[in-house]
This record gives structure tokens, sequence and C-alpha cells, in this order.
């Protein structure tokens, strides 16, 4: 499958039902602004000021910026669905790494507080702190009625 164009602002959004999410792939999830970066940048990453608050029962899943874009496995979480606003999913198939993993450049577990999958730069063994519009593989869309699209 081709990869994304990298700074296509109008594209086609093709509507899916009953959509599965493959179980090997990893997902990050942006808001609005997020994708809006990602279209400016070229790049997928991380916000420096990290999400806004975000109340899950008593666990506040925002306010954590983290210095590399963090991605779930299999499906994405949708407890980082920004309500009333789209959102974005960002798919890539590239083997990506979470800690306790070992690193595939250095030999040794990966170490942090976080404990999202993270893309390794294959040459110095470093979280890297952008993922390059080449390695995602689809981009969803989720409208506000929580219906799923892809970029067509």
């Amino acid at each position: 499958m081709e990869h994304a164009p990298q700074y296509e602002t109008n594209p086609e959004w093709k509507l899916l039902e009953n959509h599965e999410f493959n179980k090997n792939n990893f997902y990050r999830i942006v808001n609005e602004q997020g994708y809006k970066d990602y279209i400016e940048a070229g790049t997928l990453r991380s916000s420096p000021t990290g999400t806004e608050s975000n109340m899950v029962g008593q666990i506040n899943l925002g306010n954590r910026p983290t210095s590399f874009p963090s991605f779930d496995k299999g499906t994405p979480n949708l407890t980082y669905i920004k309500e009333g606003e789209e959102n974005y999913i960002f798919e890539t198939d590239v083997q990506l790494f979470a800690r306790g993993d070992i690193n595939p450049v250095t030999n040794q577990p990966i170490k942090g507080r976080h404990w999202a999958y993270r893309m390794i730069d294959p040459e110095t063994g470093e979280n890297l702190d952008t993922v390059d519009s080449s390695h995602i593989k689809n981009i969803y869309r989720v409208d506000t009625q929580k219906n799923l699209y892809v970029r067509g």
C-alpha cells in the first residue's frame, strides 16, 4: 500500500464500516491541532506541552508530554479521542518498541517512564522525536459522531 502523501491538505476520506485494525500495527491518536501540525511539519511528533487534561475515572490521561510520539499496538487507544472535534489515527507497520523491550541497536532494555511504543533510530538506538510521513501507512479520521474514515 502507498504511504500517505506528505502535504495533502484536502484529502478524500472513505467511510469505513466494521473496520478491524491490524493487530501487528501501531496506532497514534491526535486531535485536530495534532493533524494540522502533521500537515504543516510533514512529520508526526509529540506535543511539546503535552495533552489537555483528560480525566478517565480518577486518572488524568492528559498533561503528560513525551519526548517522542507514542503509539499503541494492535488497536488505537480510544480514550485519547477528544470529544466534540474530529480526531485522527495514524497507523504504522514499522516495528516499534516499548519500555522493557530490547533495543535492537544497543541490545539493552529500553528504559524510561513512558510505557508506550516508540520508533528507534536505527543508527543511534535513541528514541526518535518525529516520525516521517514515509513511515505512516494509513491515516484515519474519526468525526464527531464517531464514524471512521480512511484517508484516500
